[in-house]
């Protein structure tokens, strides 16, 4: 039997893609409907379903592999961070877990922010397998091991903001023909404590839903340019789904 590489928060595909450029093909567990759809458009294998209720036994003896990537919205800057007050607990369900002691519900009743637990969840899986002798090899990843690509790798592949060719009803002055003049940043979203990175630095985190539903590149007056020269910033503009997708380390024509 050929044993498989399991994906738990397999999201849109990173791991996925990775995977397929090394020869190799993961089943992720997801449960976001346009992250599967997304998934499948690319034609990697997906079981759509919560990591945390799925029974974990039934990959025993199957397993080559497993990689984890648990999301970080509990922790996140971009919201409450009450994953930090809900770290003792987590902490006690991974050692309840590694020990064969499932209490999640119990701490779940107690958590601040219910998703904070999914940070336990790979410690079920990975005791589980264990007691098959698996996996050969674990992969796990969070926020703080995975910055985005430098806002400025666009160029390399496809136009920066600043070299799009001027929407209609906007002065060509604040694109192209004058680009030097702007100093470019990445808003991550609308919020008033969004990530800003400038084009130099790694891109944060994109999401979007709720309110953080707008991510744009927004100008400032490049520090080279003299007084005299200096004019208003052009508006922001909102971010492309292929560039967003660049940032994120996909290729330009991932799905």
């Amino acid at each position: 039997m050929r044993r498989i590489i399991l994906d738990l928060f397999a999201g849109p595909g990173g791991w996925s893609h990775a995977l397929t450029g090394l020869g190799a093909r993961d089943i992720g567990l997801e449960w976001d409907e346009w992250a599967c759809k997304t998934r499948a458009k690319a034609g990697q294998l997906t079981i759509r379903t919560d990591v945390a209720p799925y029974p974990a036994w039934i990959f025993c003896g199957r397993i080559l592999g497993l990689i984890a990537s648990p999301p970080c919205q509990a922790w996140s800057m971009a919201g409450k961070r009450l994953g930090l007050v809900d770290q003792p607990l987590v902490h006690q369900s991974v050692a309840d877990l590694a020990a064969g002691r499932d209490t999640r519900e119990q701490l779940l009743g107690e958590c601040a922010d219910k998703r904070s637990l999914l940070t336990a969840e790979p410690t079920r899986y990975l005791h589980a397998l264990n007691l098959a002798g698996e996996p050969e090899w674990v992969v796990m990843e969070g926020l703080r091991g995975r910055p985005g690509l430098p806002a400025g790798a666009l160029r390399l592949g496809r136009p920066a903001p600043c070299q799009r060719e001027p929407p209609a009803d906007t002065p060509a002055p604040t694109f192209a023909a004058e680009a030097h003049r702007w100093s470019w940043s990445l808003r991550s979203n609308n919020q008033s404590n969004a990530t800003v990175r400038r084009a130099d630095e790694a891109a944060g985190t994109l999401f979007f839903g709720h309110r953080a539903n707008e991510c744009t590149w927004v100008a400032d007056t490049a520090s080279d340019v003299p007084d005299s020269e200096q004019r208003s910033a052009p508006a922001p503009i909102k971010i492309t789904a292929q560039e967003a997708g660049v940032l994120q380390s996909f290729p330009a024509d991932y799905p």
